[in-house]
């Protein structure tokens, strides 16, 4: 798992990213123009139930992880040297991702410098219509001006 040069990330690696059920994510890979392979996203977006299980039983039964939510997916050729995948957001959760390049007649993936992309999907209800409410109590009542003091720092005071 050596990181191959040139090899550059849309959306970066190692970003975190908010999206909501419903939206799409492009993910974009920049290979050198030279190299001639495939390109892959490797993700576990789309396995919420699988991630929950095997916490559940890591937590439960003490097993270790596995990673079984984890799969790949093939990006298609845009142009030379570019490759592109748009993937559903159909449940909310946390996932992450990350592109990959395999040349021919390779067996070891290329992956671009950084970490894993983070993504959080947020329910598609919470992403319009939303308060944020917030009231500093200082702000009104006999403290507006600032001069109200309790009985037990009025005693201090004298």
């Amino acid at each position: 798992m050596k990181p191959l040069s040139g090899l550059r990330q849309e959306p970066d690696p190692g970003a975190c990213l908010l999206h909501f059920r419903g939206d799409a994510l492009v993910f974009t890979l920049s290979a050198p123009s030279l190299e001639t392979g495939s390109a892959w996203v490797r993700t576990n977006i789309g396995h919420a139930r699988a991630t929950r299980t095997e916490i559940l039983r890591r937590v439960n039964c003490q097993e270790p992880a596995l990673g079984r939510d984890w799969f790949d997916i093939p990006m298609r050729r845009i142009d030379k040297g570019r490759f592109q995948a748009r993937l559903p957001l159909c449940e909310a959760g946390h996932f992450q991702a990350k592109c990959y390049f395999l040349k021919d007649g390779e067996t070891y993936p290329m992956w671009p410098e950084g970490a894993n992309t983070v993504i959080n999907v947020e329910p598609a209800e919470t992403c319009c219509a939303n308060i944020i409410y917030n009231a500093f109590v200082r702000q009104f009542g006999p403290n507006k001006a600032g001069t109200f003091l309790l009985p037990i720092e009025q005693n201090c005071i004298q």
